[in-house]
């Protein structure tokens, strides 16, 4: 198991589409970074010298000014530009293009047949799982740390003030102690989050193998669930927020609140049910299938 495990977690790392998974998060991140310097940054430091150099005498001159931390330009809570939305609206295709389709074209090319001939049904399937759901993890997490790291060369490593009308993140809200205060295990505990749902979201694409025999088909499946997540059950009960993971993904909580208990509750029910279908779609499978 160990050895298989190793092979397919080697390979997941170093497929062409793992790095332009990677390549497109990381423009996203810098395109919303310069953005967020241009049009947000430069213009609260501007307002600041203005207040400063008013006279005691100036109506303006108790404008209250806030400093500008550094979740407010980290990619993931920053929600004046587009740059958000489109992140985690198309997470499941960056999850799924490192290996997502991996198991559908080792079917197409008959790699799987000769695999299960010399190795244990289990441990294949197995070992195929974790590799897509570690490199699915990894393309999201990647991204989010990279801005992260770049937000925190030109911003203060401060929590967003409750009294600036800045925060996005209510006193409600799941981590809202860390969003205030702990700006960095925030980030933190929310990458982890997302490295989760990234790898859930990759092995979507594991689950529908066996249903498609395009393998764009196969790779789309998870950003169009994703899709329908976001804007189709979100339209017809918007009280299932707190368990729609369209929503959860996204740090900014701005899809109404999440609580650790309705996210923890999400995390081990897709859990089961992307293993339990991963496993019963390939449970039988002939290996000799034509497709």
């Amino acid at each position: 198991m160990r050895q298989i495990l190793k092979l397919e977690i080697y390979k997941a790392l170093r497929t062409k589409t793992f790095f332009i998974s990677i390549g497109i998060g990381i423009i996203i991140s810098v395109l919303q970074t310069n953005w967020f310097y241009n049009n947000f940054f430069v213009e609260n430091y501007r307002l600041l010298e203005e207040y400063m150099n008013l006279t005691n005498d100036d109506p303006h001159y108790f404008n209250v000014w806030f400093e500008t931390g550094v979740l407010q330009g980290w990619l993931g809570c920053e929600y004046a530009s587009v740059y958000n939305e489109l992140f985690f609206l198309i997470m499941p295709l960056l999850a799924v293009l490192p290996y997502g389709g991996a198991l559908y074209m080792e079917w197409n090319k008959g790699y799987s047949a000769q695999i299960l001939i010399r190795c244990d049904r289990k441990k294949y399937f197995t070992a195929k799982m974790i590799a897509v759901f570690v490199s699915g993890g990894i393309a999201i997490s990647i991204p989010l740390i990279f801005n992260f790291i770049v937000s925190a060369c030109y911003l203060p490593m401060i929590g967003v003030d409750p009294l600036s009308m800045q925060a996005i993140v209510a006193n409600r809200d799941m981590w809202a102690v860390l969003y205030f205060d702990y700006p960095a295990l925030y980030v933190l505990a929310y990458t982890i989050l997302d490295f989760v749902f990234g790898g859930l979201m990759a092995c979507m694409a594991l689950v529908v193998t066996h249903f498609f025999d395009n393998v764009f088909a196969v790779m789309i499946f998870p950003l169009l669930v994703n899709c329908l997540l976001y804007y189709g059950l979100d339209t017809v009960d918007s009280a299932t927020r707190k368990y729609n993971m369209s929503f959860i993904v996204n740090p900014s909580q701005g899809g109404g609140g999440n609580e650790i208990l309705a996210v923890m509750t999400t995390v081990f029910m897709s859990i089961f049910i992307t293993i339990l279908l991963y496993f019963m779609a390939n449970r039988k499978r002939d290996v000799i299938k034509e497709r």
